[in-house]
This record gives structure tokens, C-alpha cells and sequence, in this order.
């Protein structure tokens, strides 16, 4: 079972971000039946609402910004199959997953959080 709040290292292929293709960790913003809507991270200053994830947090090695300015969805089979697990953000972080959508322009993660 994949969860908000999962961290997931996924192979360049799978990303949707700015700037050329490559391996990032993603966040699990949402989770639609069989698809999780994930937001990329960054290392470097994310470009909209982040979700700042410290080292220690959880397993990722860098300071990582979950960048709320683009979201992309993946079929929870390909994300289980293809994902590297990088931890999960604790259950009081969840709010700061919910402030970053509100403050987004993602429509379609927004929908699915209002129904």
C-alpha cells in the first residue's frame, strides 16, 4: 500500500520536471485509486510551494525541496516496481503536504483533496 507522504526514488524516464531528465526523488502528494499523484524534489530552491524535507527526516542524504509547481501521476504498479522507497514524511508533516496544495496551481491534485 503507497501512502501520502511516501518518498519514492524513481528512474529519470518516470520524472515529469523542469530542466533535463533525471533521477529524483518524488513525493507522494496523493494517492487516486490505482495512481499516485507525485511532486518532484529538488535539491536546489523549488520554483513554487515546497515541502523542505531536512536530512535525518527521513532516508534522502541532501536537503530536499518537493517542488508543488508541477505534480504527475504514475500507476501505483509502475511506483511500487520502479520506486526505490526513500522513507516517509511523519504523520504531524501532513499538513505541510496540504499547504503546499492549497498554495499550488495543481487542479487536479486539488480536486482529489476536496473530494
Amino acid at each position: 500500500m503507497v501512502s501520502r507522504g511516501e518518498i519514492f526514488g524513481l528512474p529519470a524516464e518516470l520524472v515529469v520536471y523542469r530542466g533535463g531528465a533525471k533521477p529524483r526523488y518524488c513525493l507522494v502528494a496523493a494517492v487516486d485509486g490505482a495512481r499516485a499523484h507525485l511532486v518532484p524534489g529538488t535539491s536546489k530552491a523549488a520554483s513554487g510551494p515546497a515541502v523542505i524535507v531536512e536530512v535525518g527526516e527521513t532516508n534522502l542524504i541532501l536537503r530536499t525541496e518537493f517542488d508543488f509547481s508541477v505534480s504527475f501521476p504514475l500507476a501505483l504498479s509502475d511506483l511500487v516496481a520502479q520506486g526505490r522507497p526513500a522513507g516517509s514524511l511523519a504523520p504531524a508533516r501532513l499538513i505541510d503536504i496540504d499547504s503546499a496544495i492549497a498554495a499550488s496551481n495543481l487542479v487536479a491534485v486539488k480536486r482529489l483533496m476536496s473530494s
